[in-house]
């Protein structure tokens, strides 16, 4: 078994990582991983230890984020990221210099929330845009397009922020 393991790495890696990114097995993972922190006695999930964390640090991470090294990942990443995608950098600059959204400006898409995001359909048009809000944004650029909650796929699957999953609207109305 070890010998295949060594043999197999990346196909075993390739594996996992497909596996780990189709919306059901998420779901599988995400209930797996609240009864073994069950088990163990684990009350906090992840996401929102880790919240807590910071906002009880916040001296710690401000001197973690000003240690040279940090700066210079970020600045690296930054960099790259731009030399890769001048376009949505341009597109993004002229929408925020020109346009700014209005206040109590509803989301388009659900018309239910208020629109805090800038949203371009097509980077070579910069100035054309739609005003988002948290979630509808989210939407517009995840991957996710199947309900993490009964796993059918559906249009209207959106990330809830107190469920911290993707779910439809069916769903989120039964909760």
């Amino acid at each position: 078994m070890k010998e295949y393991r060594e043999k197999n790495k990346k196909r075993i890696s390739e594996l996992k990582r497909k596996w780990n990114l189709k919306p059901i097995n998420i779901k599988k993972k995400n209930e797996y991983m609240k009864e073994y922190n069950q088990k163990l006695g684990v009350k906090k999930h992840r996401k929102e230890y880790n919240e807590e964390w910071r906002s009880n640090n916040k001296e710690k991470l401000k001197e973690y984020r000003e240690l040279t090294e940090v700066k210079e990942s970020h600045n690296k990443r930054q960099k790259h990221y731009r030399s890769q995608n001048p376009e949505k950098i341009k597109a993004q600059n002229m929408a925020s210099y020109y346009l700014k959204i209005p206040k109590g400006q509803l989301c388009v898409r659900c018309n239910k929330r208020l629109a805090k995001h800038k949203h371009h359909e097509d980077y070579n048009k910069p100035l054309e845009v739609i005003f988002v809000c948290d979630s509808c944004h989210k939407q517009i650029h995840n991957t996710y397009s199947s309900c993490e909650n009964c796993g059918e796929e559906k249009e209207d699957v959106r990330y809830i922020d107190h469920h911290k999953e993707f779910m439809c609207g069916d769903c989120y109305e039964k909760d």
